[in-house]
């Protein structure tokens, strides 16, 4: 059966000269495989360091353009966008935290191995990403191409929220007409990956922060992602934006996560496991 690919738009796909793995590995015990969708915040826009591959915690990638999987390897994740690099910025590029999650999990021992399939795209609004839109339609194929070689995510993370409140901002749209634009398109999201055959766990992220957003934007899309956690029964993830109250040591934009801010919200920050990605990502048998 031929799997349809994605169509690359100016996304990274550079193999950089890396072997495609053998899918059968992810069919033994303890693969975590995590698919990722909506803005910037997952996808290479972070500060974070460059890691070379970590055979005792390995992290692999998904590619939809070519179909193939490889080890993820310090560089900037397949299938999505990449943030400018800034004269400030500690590094010389902007890199995704999934390969960071991806090689953090398998070393606190909640699986064996992860394997990821990155498709966010900065500032991308709710509605880009409905049944019917090219980027729903990769996930579609991220579903499709996993199911091709036998598997499936344990594990779906969107975080999207940013780019309605940034686009309500610019057109002047009211707290109450984004935040009701807002959940009507990512439930739409929500049941379109649930109607694509996935019914595994999906976990939305809480917050819309930055250093130059409206606060009552702010409460009212994060109101409006609580709303959406709870009608369509997905898990919630924690409330980024918390950080900012204690610890704006990530980007001056105050969004996107660094190696010495922000992404520490994947681990237990200040004592406080809620802030904790870590624990939306269960400890396998």
């Amino acid at each position: 059966m031929t799997i349809q690919l994605a169509i690359p738009s100016g996304e990274v796909n550079d193999p950089r000269g890396r072997a495609p793995i053998d899918p059968a590995i992810f069919l033994q015990p303890r693969t975590r495989i995590i698919v990722s969708t909506g803005q910037s915040m997952l996808g290479n826009w972070s500060d974070v360091p460059p890691a070379l591959f970590n055979p005792y915690n390995p992290c692999y990638e998904l590619n939809i353009f070519d179909g193939i999987v490889r080890q993820c390897d310090g560089g900037p994740v397949s299938n999505m966008d990449q943030g400018e690099h800034k004269p400030a910025d500690q590094y010389p590029q902007r890199l995704s935290v999934l390969d960071l999650w991806g090689r953090s999990l398998c070393g606190l021992g909640h699986n064996a191995r992860t394997l990821v399939c990155g498709l966010n795209i900065g500032g991308t609004p709710a509605a880009m990403w409905v049944p019917g839109t090219p980027l729903f339609q990769r996930a579609v194929i991220a579903l499709n191409l996993l199911d091709s070689m036998g598997l499936c995510p344990t594990d779906w993370v969107h975080v999207i929220g940013h780019g309605d409140r940034i686009g309500a901002e610019i057109s002047g749209k009211s707290p109450v007409v984004a935040a009701a634009r807002f959940a009507a398109d990512t439930a739409r999201f929500i049941d379109g990956v649930r109607r694509a055959g996935y019914s595994g766990r999906i976990v939305l992220g809480l917050g819309c922060y930055q250093t130059f957003c409206s606060e009552t934007l702010r409460l009212a899309i994060i109101a409006a992602q609580q709303q959406v956690i709870e009608s369509t029964g997905i898990t919630s993830g924690p409330n980024d934006d918390l950080h900012n109250g204690s610890d704006r040591r990530a980007r001056a934009d105050g969004c996107h996560w660094s190696e010495t801010g922000r992404y520490t919200s994947f681990f237990d920050v200040n004592g406080n496991g809620a802030m904790s990605w870590v624990n939306y990502f269960p400890k396998m048998p």
